[in-house]
């Protein structure tokens, strides 16, 4: 005889497929890999939206230190520029003119800080501007004494890097690499050739460069001479007011006065 073996029917195959899932199951293969899939794809966009916000914001923390660098660098040249005086410096043996320009480089006497201590401290200043082609730099050097009897080291600061294409000229007014004007004979690269004691001033200076493929130019006007302070009278040479003072005027009406009543009389 054949054992007895169930019978698959189809009311018996709905009552198998109806009957609740045993929850230690868990979930299938498929499942889990579409909830990985689902979270890899969210992560992915949230690590992009991420990594370009912190770009973005390395990016503006380097432009923000380059405007900042630009407008102190402008900043400190219009000061040195604007008190720029007609003021030879001895240096050592030889004097250098009020204003030296060549091979890229500046070199000026300006005014100081007043000492409210009156001691012996120069009110002037030596200053040098220089471009360091080999580090790409713009380099500022300042003498606190103008007239130096030896050599010295004077502190040093840098103002801009990564640039490219400076140049620095006098503009009198069309622009001109060399200050003061010398001979076209005479070998401007040659300090000891230079008109010694030369206190001439042109009318501008102008200063360019290049800093991240744009190029940058910078103009500054010179103030030659102070202009003279407005009175509402004259003055001699000597500098003594010829304004008559109201006594003067009081005294001019009081003669006349008797003057006129003596004529009468």
């Amino acid at each position: 005889m054949k054992p007895n073996t169930p019978r698959f029917t189809e009311s018996s195959a709905c009552c198998q497929l109806n009957q609740p899932r045993n929850p230690a199951s868990g979930f299938t293969l498929i499942e889990v890999l579409v909830a990985l899939a689902i979270f890899a794809v969210l992560a992915l966009a949230g690590w992009k939206v991420f990594d370009a916000l912190i770009k973005v914001r390395e990016r503006n923390q380097i432009h923000t230190q380059r405007l900042s660098a630009l407008q102190s660098s402008y900043t400190l040249m219009l000061r040195d520029f604007s008190q720029m005086v007609a003021r030879p410096a001895r240096q050592s043996a030889s004097t250098e003119p009020a204003l030296v320009i060549a091979d890229n480089k500046i070199s000026f006497t300006r005014m100081g800080a007043f000492d409210p201590t009156l001691r012996s401290i120069s009110s002037l200043e030596r200053v040098t501007y220089q471009y360091d082609s080999s580090q790409q730099r713009l380099i500022r050097t300042s003498y606190r004494n103008p007239d130096q009897s030896r050599p010295q080291t004077p502190p040093t600061s840098v103002l801009l890097t990564n640039i490219s294409n400076f140049s620095v000229q006098a503009l009198e007014p069309a622009p001109t690499d060399f200050w003061p004007p010398v001979n076209n004979l005479v070998d401007t690269t040659d300090n000891t050739k230079m008109p010694q004691g030369d206190n001439r001033l042109p009318q501008g200076i102008q200063v360019q460069f290049t800093l991240n493929d744009k190029p940058i130019l910078w103009r500054f006007s010179l103030v030659k001479k102070l202009p003279e302070p407005l009175a509402s009278g004259s003055k001699t040479n000597n500098g003594t007011d010829n304004t008559p003072t109201n006594q003067q005027n009081s005294q001019q009406d009081t003669s006349t006065g008797n003057g006129n009543q003596a004529s009468n009389d």
